[in-house]
């Protein structure tokens, strides 16, 4: 074999092992991209990767057994249909929220609200069944009433409502009336209202002997509201008017919080 010969025989092994080497590098480069891929897939959202595979501590989550009473908090607090929580609005009697007010300001829960309840279940036993279905919701509806009454009868009565400098104190829801809804959404009632309703007051301490009546013409959820103040007579008028309208702003907050736990119940 001639040098010439030799030598490229020789420079084709080189070539050769070259070769080699690239192609084992390239495989080496190449497993190596499939083991991040596979990785990252596994850690990511790519496709579902058991992830006991790459977590040896992971364990997977057991369910777990509802508690009955917790479906039925939830489902009786809105319609029966109404499994989503999704928008619905009820119309609520404006009567049903007067023992609320009359307790949310320390008064005294009317005898005609107790008597008309007492009315309502006599002429709801002597209705004929015509309607079944119906029947029995309204049934329910005056049970409901009924619980309430009873529930706020029961609590501990609180003092009733004084003004700011406890110059004024109210003693009597003497009239409401207006309109209440009550709005579901989110698993949540809403209440909204607009109400006309007169507060009864007396003076007391240094405004004692005053006496009148505080009017909302509008009472809003919203925060609105139109009033006027009857005072008889001239005894200490101004200074009760100046007292009272000091006071507008725990009187808003009393009339939210009494509807806000009407909603609750």
């Amino acid at each position: 074999m001639s040098s010439s010969e030799e030598q490229e025989q020789l420079q084709q092994q080189q070539q050769n092992q070259q070769l080699t080497e690239q192609q084992e590098q390239e495989e080496r480069q190449s497993q190596v991209d499939k083991d991040k891929d596979l990785q990252s897939k596994g850690q990511g959202y790519k496709y579902w990767q058991d992830p006991s595979k790459y977590n040896p501590e992971y364990k997977p989550k057991q369910p777990k057994k509802i508690d009955p009473t917790q479906i039925e908090q939830k489902q009786h607090k809105a319609s029966a249909w109404n499994t989503s929580g999704t928008w619905e609005e009820k119309k609520v009697d404006v009567q049903i929220a007067r023992p609320f007010l009359e307790r949310a300001f320390g008064f005294e829960i009317s005898q005609q609200q107790q008597q008309q309840q007492q009315q309502q279940n006599q002429e709801k036993e002597g209705e004929d069944q015509e309607n079944e279905d119906q029947s029995k919701k309204q049934l329910q509806q005056q049970q409901q009433q009924n619980e309430q009454l009873q529930s706020l009868l029961q609590q501990e009565k609180k003092e009733s409502f004084k003004t700011k400098n406890e110059l004024i104190q109210f003693y009597g829801l003497e009239s409401i009336s207006g309109s209440i809804s009550m709005i579901y959404k989110k698993f949540k009632w809403f209440p909204g209202y607009d109400l006309n309703m007169d507060l009864q007051y007396r003076g007391i301490g240094e405004l004692e002997g005053a006496q009148g009546v505080l009017k909302f013409k509008e009472f809003q959820d919203d925060g609105d509201y139109d009033f006027s103040i009857e005072h008889e007579g001239d005894q200490f008028k101004n200074e009760a008017i100046k007292e009272i309208n000091a006071s507008l702003g725990e009187i808003q907050k009393t009339v939210k919080a009494a509807i806000d736990y009407l909603a609750q119940h």
